[in-house]
């Protein structure tokens, strides 16, 4: 009986050992990712560690009730896999930290960018209004010129038609003048 209860301990303990191991390989491999998953990450993180207390709570009650008659032989054992649990938990806090830390630098630098490129963004703005207002006033001062000549332009029209009126004018007086000077001159 004692064997079975070695056996029964012992695979107990691999697959919690195994189960404890393939969640904190599965944790560090998310922890990983890229930057622009990195606020799920954490997330991630986050439940996947609250996971695994959970299956570390859920476990110790299960192994609680279904071997308290060899507690004392599986105490060192347990104290064995929490200091390994521990131990690794240890390991991956110490990873986020360094993984956290590089982040956040890198999203300082990004910002200081952003903050750089809209600085520059409000600069060429400012000067691409200047432009704007600048080329406004050619504009405005071009159609102003446009409007003098375009009245220019009429006035000279209404001067030549009045100059071609008159020419018509003289030129009929000159016309009638000659006649009579013709029949003057005949006579």
């Amino acid at each position: 009986m004692d064997l079975d209860i070695t056996k029964i301990i012992d695979a107990i303990k691999n697959a919690i050992i195994s189960e404890i191991r393939d969640e904190l390989k599965e944790f560090k491999a998310s922890v990983t990712g890229e930057l622009s998953g990195f606020r799920l990450a954490i997330q991630s993180i986050s439940e996947r560690q609250t996971s695994i207390e959970a299956n570390i709570h859920n476990l110790k009650s299960e192994l609680k009730q279904e071997i308290q008659q060899v507690r004392s032989e599986l105490k060192q054992e347990i104290q064995q896999v929490r200091s390994e649990l521990k131990q690794e938990i240890q390991e991956v806090r110490s990873e986020l930290k360094q993984e956290i830390q590089l982040n956040t630098l890198r999203i300082d630098e990004t910002n200081k960018r952003i903050d750089e490129t809209n600085k520059r963004i409000d600069i060429l703005t400012i000067e691409t209004n200047k432009k704007i207002d600048l080329l406004n006033q050619r504009i405005d001062d071009t159609n102003k010129r446009i409007d003098e000549l375009t009245k220019e332009v009429y006035g000279i029209k209404n001067q030549l038609t009045e100059s071609i009126s008159y020419k018509r004018i003289i030129e009929d007086t000159i016309l009638r003048i000659q006649k009579l000077e013709t029949a003057i001159f005949k006579n």
